[in-house]
């Protein structure tokens, strides 16, 4: 005979079999635990809200890890209630910057002074090509074409 899993083996199992990462696993837990225990077993939506404005008036919670939440208990309500949400919970917009790029003397003086010449190509070929790092990595030797001096990058973005 099969027993029940419990709120919190559900959750555990559900996201192992969605292949999240080790510390998503235990921030939703941590977060849904905390917001069971405050509001009960099966608390109303407008109970999320309330949390979410706790969270970030009276413990200071930044933009990012409000979101964190917020994603926890959307996913509790989801997929361990099985309830749909019927309220709009907006998520916190982040402010987009811009990284700032090294000066062109920090670049020449890190291509200068790299001794290994695969290193110092990948470093060049980025610089001048403008590629992140993940296109570099994932570069293989059919992505080149020598003949018009081009580079397929794929799934760049």
């Amino acid at each position: 005979m099969e027993q029940e899993l419990t709120t919190m083996q559900k959750l555990n199992v559900l996201l192992e079999v969605e292949c999240k990462s080790k510390s998503t696993i235990k921030s939703y837990e941590r977060h849904i635990e905390k917001f069971v225990k405050y509001y009960g077993k099966e608390p109303n939506q407008e109970c999320i809200i309330h949390h979410l404005f706790y969270l970030k008036i009276k413990k200071g919670y930044d933009k990012s890890s409000l979101n964190v939440v917020r994603s926890a208990l959307l996913y509790y309500y989801r997929e361990i209630l099985n309830q749909q949400i019927t309220i709009k919970i907006p998520s916190q917009k982040r402010r987009k910057s811009i990284p700032k790029p090294l000066p062109k003397e920090v670049i020449k003086m890190i291509i200068d002074n790299t001794s290994n010449k695969k290193y110092k190509l990948l470093f060049e070929l980025a610089y001048d090509g403008g590629f992140r790092p993940e296109e570099i990595v994932s570069l293989k030797w059919e992505d080149i074409n020598w003949w018009d001096n081009s580079i397929m990058i794929n799934r760049g973005k």
